[in-house]
């Protein structure tokens, strides 16, 4: 067993605390929390101190693993349209498989080495599998459904459905259906997926939002250039929370990624419409794509269940929380480190169910421990450079 004194020490509510020692079996399975003047004479010659701040391992929320050969193939973006039109047969394009196993697996490790110990990943086709089994990272993995041209709605499900039990078939890791997007699937695929999600009764996820020209699509009627299929789904509504409400099972537990062009009544609407709604924020990506970022002060007046994303390295450089982190915080900076890293931590294990063993430093867990030695309480620049996994 080793006995922690960390300088600072982050909280399950996301406050961070000075004065305790974390007793970690030999496992990293947390034993016990214990003030400082609560420790033994014979324990205090054990004592291995810590230089600035202990956190558990985070969440990343939202990402696509199979994207990552794409690493600085797109090097300039004019809006969605463009980004859609670089993404158009994405997957008839990719480099051949042991390459882009190679980038998998070290994207992967970069995601460890940085911190994060959990991971929501999307997934088209199923050469992440390996990758994900042979890590130490626990994946949720989304399979996603949306139009392929040349294939019928009955195709497209059984592909999914079989990639899906290919994930859930892992010992380790678990998986579900979700929809793209709202508007890159007939209505009647998007009704077959919805109804397969309530039927197994599982968390599911949709890019919601992520643009302005995705807005206008919705309340203008503008057609969407270089989508995957050139669709004019008929919704009773030209609002995009009404339409999420009339397409999305109201019951599951939904992860609504990007946001950025979401509104404040959408977000009161998703609130009030959905049991157990979500919003995952992935500011490089939308930088990379929009130029902007959500309205993130808007969500935490409304909503705890916030957590955050890297998106891919088909509009990210990188997949690192902190540096998602430092965006939001150079927009908002009225936030406070410790809000941030509870969206990265224990809300990122509560929203993929696995906030029993990950997410917080706390009796019972093993959720990793990673040293942030270059912390400080007044530090505002949050890209940590001496960052130690202990666990």
């Amino acid at each position: 067993m080793k006995i922690f004194c960390p300088e600072y020490i982050l909280w399950e509510n996301g406050e961070i605390y000075s004065g305790y020692l974390v007793l970690v079996q030999d496992s990293g399975k947390i034993k016990k929390l214990l003030p400082l003047d609560k420790i033994t004479g014979k324990q205090r010659k054990e004592i291995i101190h810590l230089k600035g701040l202990l956190i558990p391992g985070l969440v990343n929320a939202h990402c696509h693993l199979e994207l990552s050969w794409m690493r600085g193939v797109i090097d300039a973006i004019e809006g969605i349209e463009d980004f859609f039109a670089h993404m158009r047969g994405i997957h008839t394009k990719k480099p051949n498989e042991i390459h882009i196993l190679e980038k998998l697996t070290n994207s992967i490790s970069e995601m460890y080495a940085g911190g994060i110990n959990a991971c929501a990943d999307i997934s088209n086709t199923g050469i992440s599998f390996l990758p994900k089994e042979h890590s130490n990272i626990q994946f949720h993995t989304f399979v996603e459904v949306f139009e392929k041209e040349g294939q019928s709605r009955e195709d497209i499900l059984h592909t999914a459905e079989h990639l899906m039990q290919k994930f859930i078939d892992s010992d380790r890791h678990t998986a579900s259906l979700s929809l793209h997007t709202l508007f890159t699937s007939s209505r009647s695929l998007m009704d077959n997926v919805a109804n397969q999600i309530v039927a197994q009764n599982k968390l599911h996820s949709i890019h919601f939002m992520e643009s302005r020209e995705e807005k206008m699509f919705f309340t203008e009627g503008r057609p969407m250039q270089n989508i995957h299929e050139k669709l004019k789904v008929e919704f009773s509504s030209n609002r995009p929370a009404d339409i999420a409400a009339e397409i999305l099972p109201k019951e599951q537990r939904i992860l609504f990624v990007h946001n950025t062009y979401a509104s404040e009544r959408d977000i009161i609407e998703i609130i009030e419409h959905f049991n157990d709604p979500w919003f995952c924020f992935c500011p490089a990506s939308n930088e990379f794509i929009s130029k902007e970022i959500p309205d993130i002060n808007a969500f935490i007046k409304h909503s705890e269940n916030l957590v955050l994303g890297t998106d891919s390295y088909a509009s990210n450089s990188k997949l690192n929380i902190f540096a998602e982190m430092q965006i939001i915080l150079n927009h908002f900076p009225n936030l406070e480190l410790g809000d941030l890293l509870k969206m990265a931590s224990i809300n990122g294990a509560r929203l993929l169910n696995i906030d029993k063993h990950f997410g917080s430093i706390s009796p019972g867990k093993n959720p990793g421990l990673i040293q942030i030695r270059d912390y400080s309480p007044e530090r505002k620049d949050i890209l940590f450079k001496e960052i130690i996994r202990l666990f």
